[in-house]
């Protein structure tokens, strides 16, 4: 699978892996059924809304709603990347997230350029949806589609490090009853003499 390594300003290098065409057309199809779920409310709203307008204000917005579906599905997408810092509700649930190429986040400017290419990506004639988009993701050494290429940004598998349990909770050193850390042998065998004379010196 696909990393990169990210530096910090202490020199660590910090490894994420790459989302692969799988994970991320899933994370779009999640997307899909949020963006399909609001236009049905909102379609049953309008038509609702048919019954009782005589000003015919509600049939065009049935038509601006169904006409401006790239549109509303690219707002969509920049909306959440921008709230969610680089998530949307799809991406979420599979624990990816947008960043930069760099590996920190992605800035505002990215992700509007992402969203405005979305619909290149997955609407371009005469191919079916999405072909082109999944198509560079796979072939693409960083798993880029046309959007993240030209806003330099790449979509990263989240990896949260569950840290190790407290053995002495809420506890003071003078409050132990056993004052001493636990070692065992196979703890000391780890340490070398530089370890020794660095705990030397610490007491």
């Amino acid at each position: 699978m696909a990393t990169i390594v990210q530096r910090t300003p202490e020199g660590l290098g910090l490894e994420q892996q790459l989302a692969g065409a799988g994970s991320r057309f899933t994370a779009a199809l999640l997307d899909v059924l949020v963006i399909s779920a609001f236009y049905m409310a909102g379609s049953l709203f309008l038509i609702a809304l048919l019954a009782v307008d005589v000003t015919g204000l509600s049939g065009v917005l049935v038509g601006v709603m169904f006409g401006g579906i790239p549109l509303c599905i690219a707002f969509y997408h920049l909306a959440f990347h921008i709230a969610w810092r680089g998530q949307t509700p799809g991406k979420r649930v599979l624990g990816l997230r947008v960043v930069s190429v760099d590996g920190n986040p992605a800035s505002s400017g990215q992700h509007l350029l992402r969203s405005a290419l979305w619909p290149l990506d997955a609407f371009l004639p005469p191919l079916p949806f999405g072909v082109i988009g999944l198509s560079l993701i796979a072939c693409t050494p960083r798993n880029q589609r046309l959007g993240d290429t030209v806003a330099g940004t790449l979509v990263v598998r989240e990896h949260h490090a569950q840290m190790a349990r407290d053995p002495y909770p809420n506890k003071r050193w003078a409050e132990l009853e056993h004052r001493a850390l636990v070692d065992r042998p196979g703890l000391a065998a780890r340490l070398d003499r530089a370890d020794f004379d660095f705990l030397r010196r610490l007491l």
